[in-house]
């Protein structure tokens, strides 16, 4: 997906039971473990990928100052011209995993501080939680740093 410079940041979240894709609770956008899972995979990214400039070091901590809140959003009807890579998460999940839109959950962020709307999309995914942040990572980087945390 690099060349659609996709922004992902992944991360799963591991239930004790295997279940199946529909039987999977995806946690709500403002769910505390959800958040500080969030928090715990910026923090990640910016100890990997250190700001070199003092630009950056403020655009990191305006990050991590503004990625706090989230609020739901619905899916069914999503349209690419509202965020392109969004709409291909979705769409692509549809496609290749046959999910619902009622087995996806949409979430975006509340700031409007950013110079980019940050969306978690959540999905089950072989028996977990899978959770990728979109539009997190600047363009510019976005075709070279992808990464997954497994928690």
């Amino acid at each position: 997906m690099a060349k659609y410079l996709l922004a992902v940041l992944m991360a799963a979240v591991f239930y004790n039971t295997a279940v199946r894709a529909e039987n999977i609770a995806l946690p709500s956008c403002d769910d505390k473990a959800l958040l500080t899972l969030v928090g715990e995979m910026i923090d990640t990214y910016q100890e990997k990928n250190p700001a070199t400039t003092l630009t950056d070091k403020r655009k990191y901590l305006l990050t991590q100052k503004n990625l706090k809140t989230f609020e739901p959003v619905t899916i069914a009807g999503f349209a690419p011209k509202t965020d392109y890579n969004v709409a291909n998460r979705i769409l692509m999940s549809k496609i290749n995993e046959g999910l619902k839109e009622s087995e996806m959950q949409l979430c975006k962020s509340s700031s409007r501080q950013l110079d980019r709307t940050v969306y978690i999309f959540m999905k089950p995914y072989e028996g977990k939680v899978w959770i990728e942040l979109v539009n997190f990572l600047p363009k510019a980087d976005a075709d070279k740093n992808f990464y997954s945390i497994m928690q």
